[in-house]
């Protein structure tokens, strides 16, 4: 549920602020973070049944720098192999 919601919202952010943005990861994850806490802070305000959580928000943090971790890795490797093959 919310951890894969987490980490899709930082990938898309990611990915949409990377041409814009001189720190895409950074600002993938402080957003994700900032909205982990507004949802925690909004059920502990609005659903009588639930309160906000602090390690929800670590965990959906969490989440969100694995998924950053994942595609920055991805992007270095793939950037590797792109420079060792030869060009026509």
């Amino acid at each position: 549920g919310h951890v894969s919601a987490y980490a899709a919202f930082a990938l898309l952010v990611h990915w949409a602020a990377r041409p814009q943005h001189p720190r895409p990861v950074a600002l993938a994850l402080l957003l994700a973070v900032g909205l982990a806490i507004v949802d925690e802070t909004l059920q502990g305000l609005v659903v009588p049944t639930r309160t906000g959580d602090v390690a929800d928000v670590l965990l959906d943090g969490g989440a969100a720098a694995l998924a950053l971790l994942w595609a920055s890795r991805r992007a270095q490797t793939r950037a590797a192999t792109e420079s060792a093959v030869p060009g026509p």
